[in-house]
């Protein structure tokens, strides 16, 4: 029975023994001492977020903070021992010994595999272990000497020390390269929306398709949608009860009799809903345009309905932008109680440029793929997460 509980639940093929109890010290060196340059680019609490360093910063030693000890070597693993339960620890990778972190994280120099190490401290089972140690209620912390003696599992042979060190490296990767893709493409779609548009007064936007030279056309909201007040008359149900806020369909069995299900707005495909709640990115409410099929809004969702040919994929991104519609917003609409209330009359009045269709499909189908690009690499990031959050519970044996 001992040694089924000293094996892990996943193991690669050919290792079989049971693994070992030992303290973290008796695999590691803990807090290395270092001789400290003179110029040096700090790393301190705050500076390192899951397992990536999102800053750092050049500083001289004799100006640097007192708490700036712990110098870096390649694969050194830095453990935050200050709310220990964020996981926010590190493996450095680089060869520039000019790193130099503060003494609010432990310096653990595997005699093994660092990365097996890392991967150790991230689990439940260690984080559970640090937590009983732990001293402070608002910051709970532990000190390196209760640190070092924490006692952990771990293989006897060191190839299954690097099989498992080698294996979260290489997720660890892959959840990185999917991250930098998801934020070039946000970065992307972010200019694109600014570039594509026209801005600042001009009648054309600074980035077209080949072969589209025509100014755009200054049109009315008036012309090109009008306010609709169709009451659902029980053509839809629950299951077409559509969440505005992410566009998608969200059954509700919470109020569904019929007299309570005839005061929802009938919202088609193509139609435009005012949604007045404030945020950072929209300062006056914003519109959203409905693109997964017919169903039904809340009453409180004003609907408008176009009255012109359009290209839905066009007209999502063009209605939805903060650029081109907060002045409009800032115009049309007025503060109520909870958020912005749309002045139907005022916004039909405005104006808005306008491209041919042809055009429209262009910049629609373009804004879309990046979408999709977005949504892949999201997807795939999350599911590596969820993949390297099973294998953390899986490939080391538990109390």
């Amino acid at each position: 029975m001992e040694k089924v509980k000293n094996v892990p639940e996943v193991r690669f093929p050919g290792f079989t023994d049971a693994w070992e109890q030992r303290k973290l010290s008796d695999i590691a060196e803990i807090n290395p001492k270092s001789v400290i340059p003179d110029v040096f680019e700090y790393v301190d609490l705050e500076s390192v977020i899951g397992t990536e360093m999102i800053s750092h910063k050049r500083v001289e030693k004799s100006s640097a903070p007192l708490r700036a000890q712990r110098l870096a070597k390649k694969g050194d693993v830095f453990y935050q021992t200050v709310r220990p339960y964020q996981r926010n620890n590190y493996y450095f990778k680089k060869s520039d010994d000019t790193y130099v972190f503060s003494t609010g994280y432990a310096q653990i120099r595997s005699k093994f595999d660092g990365y097996f190490i890392l991967s150790i401290l991230q689990t439940d089972n260690f984080v559970n272990k640090v937590l009983e140690k732990c001293t402070g209620s608002s910051y709970p912390a532990i000190n390196s000497s209760d640190l070092s003696d924490i006692e952990i599992k771990v293989p006897k042979q060191n190839d299954e020390f690097h099989r498992i060190g080698s294996y979260f490296s290489n997720l660890d990767n892959l959840i990185s390269l999917h991250q930098r893709e998801y934020d070039k493409y946000q970065d992307l779609k972010k200019t694109m929306l600014q570039k594509m548009f026209p801005r600042n007064g001009a009648l054309v936007p600074e980035v077209r398709f080949p072969g589209f030279t025509d100014a755009w056309e200054q049109r009315k909201f008036g012309e090109l949608y009008e306010k609709v007040c169709e009451k659902n008359d029980l053509t839809y149900g629950t299951d077409k009860i559509i969440s505005v806020a992410q566009m998608y369909f969200r059954e509700d069995d919470s109020r569904s009799d019929e007299d309570y299900l005839k005061t929802y707005n009938v919202f088609k495909l193509g139609d435009i809903a005012f949604e007045g709640n404030k945020s950072k990115n929209f300062a006056h409410g914003r519109f959203v345009e409905n693109t997964i099929g017919n169903g039904i809004v809340s009453h409180v969702f004003k609907v408008f309905r176009p009255k012109m040919q359009y290209d839905l994929q066009f007209w999502k991104y063009a209605i939805n932008n903060e650029q081109l519609m907060g002045k409009i917003l800032t115009r049309s609409t007025k503060a109520s109680t909870m958020m912005t209330d749309l002045v139907d009359k005022d916004f039909l009045r405005e104006s808005f440029l306008v491209p041919s269709t042809e055009e429209q499909q262009r910049i629609g189908a373009y804004l879309e793929k990046i979408d999709n690009l977005i949504s892949l690499h999201q997807r795939e990031g999350e599911q590596l997460e969820k993949l390297k959050k099973t294998m953390l519970q899986k490939m080391f044996p538990r109390n």
